[in-house]
């Protein structure tokens, strides 16, 4: 695969040649008013470009319909006002930018706002290559089409190597703009495959669910998902799956203010599987369960775990769990699982399962100075204090 990749991006970039150039959608006719129809005049600026070329978007708002939306040639830089005044308006129902199949190598976009739709990196066998979306917002996603793949933020066909999703906002991604007690599949950032890239300092508030990945089509390693700041998530905050994810590191991210917390309301969920997740890290990350249950819509509603894990060799360390979690630590399939110095407290320990083996005890797992208690130290108070829905 990556020989054929290389091959396909050598091509792409002998065929263009020449000079990288900066490319104005307005000077190609996109009105930016909010009210002209802006999909043709900015497929038009794309089109004239090379390999390497920028594609430049000014302050303004651009009215985008499909078919086709935007279409992302590869290679091309896709760049707003770097104060976040350049947006991109979908009409409903779909992606509003999409890159051409099995052809999402080498592109960035940058500083642009994508509000009733997301980005689609589309293909069936080639994985996106050199991808960096970065400092852009993805809002306003509320579809309930028949293609839930619209549903996402940032959706990713057939993985991605080499790639950056990073300082980015994520703000009202629900599933026909709905977050009740039934399973739904918006989410911030979906996948099949991460490899040697990064999801760090993203902003996750009011949305479904804020990650999920499933680790199919790349191996895994190298992928870092770090310092994120999740509030407000309906569902499973981060969720990974699968069976490759060997060299995972989930660290330093924060999560609090559940929404409408129901029985898929879950801190992280790491399930890889024994065989072949390996070397996973989930360290220093806080999980706070904050907000009280409605029970007067399910009096059998709970909140399930804080920090799931699974997967052979993983290392759960100096994590918070903290609150009303179900379950503080919950551990399924797992081989020489470390699960050291990590705080539970709040009334999560009141339910007797602060750690829980939930398949029995797992070889070669080892529990050691990790802290329960009723009473959290006053570091821990304090930050939960500033936690107010």
């Amino acid at each position: 695969m990556l020989g054929r990749l290389s091959i396909l991006v050598l091509l792409i970039s002998m065929a263009a040649g020449g000079m990288a150039a900066t490319r104005n959608v307005k000077l190609s006719g996109a009105r930016g008013n909010g009210t002209a129809d802006d999909t043709a005049a900015i497929n038009r600026a794309i089109a004239r470009s090379s390999y390497g070329d920028e594609i430049v978007f000014p302050a303004g708002t651009y009215k985008i319909s499909f078919p086709p939306g935007i279409v992302l040639e590869p290679g091309r830089t896709y760049r707003g006002d770097a104060n976040g005044e350049s947006k991109l308006v979908g009409t409903g129902g779909y992606s509003i930018a999409t890159s051409k199949y099995n052809q999402a190598l080498d592109i960035t976009v940058d500083h642009l706002v994508f509000d009733g739709g997301g980005i689609r990196l589309d293909g069936n066998v080639v994985p996106a290559s050199h991808v960096s979306v970065v400092n852009c917002t993805f809002q306003n996603i509320v579809t309930d089409g028949e293609n839930w793949t619209t549903h996402m933020g940032i959706y990713i066909g057939t993985g991605a190597e080499h790639s950056h999703f990073d300082h980015n906002r994520f703000h009202n991604i629900f599933t026909g703009g709905k977050y009740g007690l039934e399973d739904s599949d918006a989410t911030g950032i979906f996948g099949y495959g991460l490899s040697q890239s990064t999801i760090v300092d993203n902003v996750f508030d009011f949305v479904n669910e804020g990650v999920h990945i499933f680790f199919d089509d790349t191996d895994g390693t190298n992928v870092v998902v770090a310092r994120n700041h999740f509030t407000r998530v309906h569902r499973i905050t981060m969720e990974f799956q699968h069976d490759k994810t060997d060299g995972l590191v989930v660290e330093d991210n924060m999560i609090s203010n559940p929404l409408n917390p129901f029985w898929l309301t879950y801190g992280m969920s790491v399930a890889a599987t024994t065989k072949t997740g390996n070397g996973i890290v989930v360290q220093n990350n806080t999980v706070v369960a904050n907000t009280p249950l409605d029970l007067s819509v399910n009096p059998k509603n709970y909140y399930p775990y804080g920090i799931e894990v699974w997967g052979t060799n993983t290392v759960v360390r100096n994590n918070r769990v903290i609150g009303l979690w179900g379950i503080g630590i919950g551990i399924g399939a797992a081989h020489n699982m470390v699960v050291e110095k990590n705080l539970i407290c709040g009334k999560v320990t009141g339910y007797g399962k602060s750690i829980n083996e939930y398949y029995g005890p797992q070889t070669g797992t080892r529990l050691v100075q990790n802290v329960i208690t009723p009473t959290c130290p006053s570091p821990v108070a304090t930050l939960m204090s500033s936690m107010k829905n």
